[in-house]
């Protein structure tokens, strides 16, 4: 396995630019710039010092409690600022161990060689091992495809006592562990898992249903909330406490409010000294009191767990004025196992649309079990009726709960997955909208003739 670090890109500069930096560094004692990943414009650079970091460091280090047994897999790139605190700093603070995964195609082989205790990885990436559980549990024999559905329902309804604050009763307790013995703990070991304690996920909203899957078995994943401009984290959930749905709950010397139209602000001594060379953005983001202005919008329950709603500049306006946040929808429909990706168009028009692309070898099975005759490659998929009736009839089952300004009124299947390559997501696996807007504007204009 590849110990050595992974360098990041950086924006190229000039001579004459990389000495002005030089001064920068100097006179405001950073520790970096890092850029944005430019999801709603171009990338901006991010002054942080080692005060900022070190705030964060130690906020996280109270609740994470990382310890010198304790290995991380790192498999993000390190100029992803969540990667490079929790996944870097933090376990090295700790005297834990970091070991690099070589690449996405040796991820597994990695898993079973490290046997992490903890690791980060995006939403995209549990979406995708929770795919790869259920397909493999599909070719299991009869008898044990029942055996796996029992355990993950008992699991499943201890994971609902604890998160309803119910201890869960000496029956259902005596069921669990006989499931972990004769289920779970069998495929912790197969897939490298036997010493993970937790996982960590950011960057981008965690599907409901994937985020359920891993704890019931017995995976727990500590969804969080962060940005760059923060050094990166604001909130996390706490082992052994995890509210699901939510983002948990602001670490210690962090502050968390929300402005009037729900948008997230936060003060504290992780939070940037600004944008590089960028005054006028600047002031945008951080106002007189020391708030910064996060573009996100969110709620906060009773507990004051955070939860996400949608990104400020992402909301679509229709041109009938109707508000329509983007996020939730496409991770309830992406929950589907025949969607890969769903992104929402509609602002200034009529109605929502939407691009979506299919899962190929999910499609492939469903075509396969109900005796059907579908193409095995994107493209193909793109242009079959039948993979569009299978995609439309997912998205009315998992829209009709929406108002009727919210429903998707048309979609076009594309012929490829979004990609990082094609500068369509960001290097997290986020959306970069306008990008993709642009890419396919002609698909688009399409939908409102």
């Amino acid at each position: 396995m590849r110990r050595s670090l992974r360098r990041g890109a950086e924006a190229p500069r000039s001579e004459e630019e990389h000495h002005r930096q030089a001064e920068v560094v100097r006179s405001e004692d950073l520790a970096s710039i890092v850029y944005t990943s430019g999801t709603t414009g171009d990338p901006k650079g991010v002054l942080l010092t080692h005060g900022n970091f070190m705030a964060n460091l130690v906020s996280c280090q109270e609740v994470l409690h990382f310890t010198p047994e304790d290995l991380l897999l790192s498999f993000l790139p390190l100029n992803h600022c969540l990667e490079r605190l929790a996944g870097y700093y933090l376990p090295l603070a700790a005297g834990a161990q970091v070991a690099f995964a070589e690449s996405l195609r040796r991820l597994r082989e990695n898993l079973r060689e490290a046997q992490p205790t903890h690791m980060i990885l995006v939403p995209r990436m549990y979406q995708a091992f929770h795919e790869a559980i259920l397909d493999q549990v599909g070719k299991l024999p009869p008898r044990r495809q029942r055996l796996f559905a029992w355990a993950l329902q008992v699991s499943t309804r201890r994971v609902q006592a604890e998160q309803e604050g119910r201890t869960p009763g000496l029956g259902l307790r005596a069921q669990w562990k006989l499931a972990h013995r004769l289920v779970f703990r069998r495929l912790h070991r197969a897939m490298g898992f036997q010493r993970m304690k937790y996982f960590i996920s950011g960057g981008a909203a965690l599907a409901p249903a994937t985020e359920w899957f891993f704890h019931a078995l017995g995976l727990p994943i500590l969804e969080g909330y962060g940005l760059t401009e923060a050094s990166p984290v604001v909130t996390v959930n706490r082992p052994g406490r995890s509210r699901l749905g939510t983002v948990g709950s602001a670490l210690s010397g962090v502050e968390l409010r929300l402005s009037p139209q729900g948008e997230i602000l936060v003060r504290g001594a992780n939070v940037m000294q600004g944008y590089y060379q960028r005054p006028e953005e600047t002031a945008e983001a951080l106002d007189e009191e020391g708030w910064l202005h996060t573009g996100d919008i969110g709620e906060l329950d009773e507990t004051q767990h955070l939860r996400i709603t949608d990104r400020l500049k992402d909301i679509l306006v229709l041109s009938n004025g109707k508000n329509v946040a983007p996020q939730p929808i496409e991770s309830a429909l992406v929950a589907s196992p025949y969607l890969a990706q769903v992104v929402l168009v509609g602002d200034h028009c009529p109605y929502v649309t939407a691009l979506v692309v299919p899962a190929v070898e999910r499609v492939q099975a469903w075509a396969r079990e109900h005796g059907h005759a579908v193409p095995e490659d994107c493209a193909g998929q793109a242009q079959s009726e039948r993979v569009q009736a299978l995609v439309r009839g997912e998205i009315n089952r998992l829209t009709e709960h929406l108002a009727d300004f919210e429903r998707i009124k048309s979609f076009v299947l594309l012929e490829r997955e979004l990609t990082i390559e094609e500068e369509e997501l960001t290097p997290t696996m986020k959306v970069r909208r306008k990008a993709v807007a642009e890419r396919f504007a002609e698909r688009i204009r399409g939908m409102y003739r």
